[in-house]
C-alpha cells in the first residue's frame, strides 16, 4: 500500500491518499481539490472515508462521488475489506460525535490512526499521530 499526505486548506489539515495497484481511498478531503486531485492522478477512487464531519476535513467532499462516501452513517465498528484495503473502524466520539478512527493493519505495514484530545481554555485540540511500523 502507498500512502500519500496532501496538506490542504487553511488549518493544514492532513488529506490521505492510500493506493494499492491503481485503486486509490481518499481520507478527509478537507480543501484544495485540485492538490488532492494532481496526487490521485489517473487512479480510481473507490471510497472517500471522513473521520467527522468539521470542515477542514470535509471542504472538498462535494468533488467526489457521493456513492462512494464512507462515514459513520454507513460504517459499522467491524472490519472491513474493500479490494485489498484491510482496515477497521472504530468509533471514537469526543472530539465531535460523528468521530471513527481507521485501523489499517498488514503483515508488512501498519497505517494507525490514533486520536488525542485534550481540552484546553480555548476548546479542543485534535491531534493525529501517524506510525508506520514495517
Amino acid at each position: 500500500m502507498e500512502i500519500n499526505k496532501v496538506v490542504v486548506g487553511p488549518l493544514e489539515t492532513n488529506c490521505y491518499i492510500l493506493t494499492i495497484n491503481n485503486d486509490c481511498l481518499v481520507i478527509d478531503p478537507g480543501d484544495d481539490y485540485n492538490k488532492i486531485k494532481q496526487v490521485i492522478g489517473d487512479k480510481k477512487v473507490i471510497g472517500v472515508i471522513i473521520t467527522h464531519y468539521h470542515f477542514d476535513h470535509v471542504g472538498a467532499l462535494n468533488y467526489f462521488d457521493k456513492s462512494l462516501i464512507l462515514d459513520k452513517n454507513n460504517l459499522e465498528e467491524k472490519e472491513y475489506n474493500i479490494k485489498g484495503f484491510n482496515f477497521e473502524v472504530i468509533y471514537t466520539p469526543g472530539h465531535k460525535e460523528d468521530a471513527v478512527t481507521i485501523y489499517f493493519k498488514k503483515k508488512i505495514l501498519c497505517l494507525q490512526v490514533i486520536l488525542y484530545l485534550k481540552e484546553l481554555l480555548v476548546g479542543w485540540i485534535y491531534l493525529v499521530v501517524v506510525k508506520l511500523i514495517c
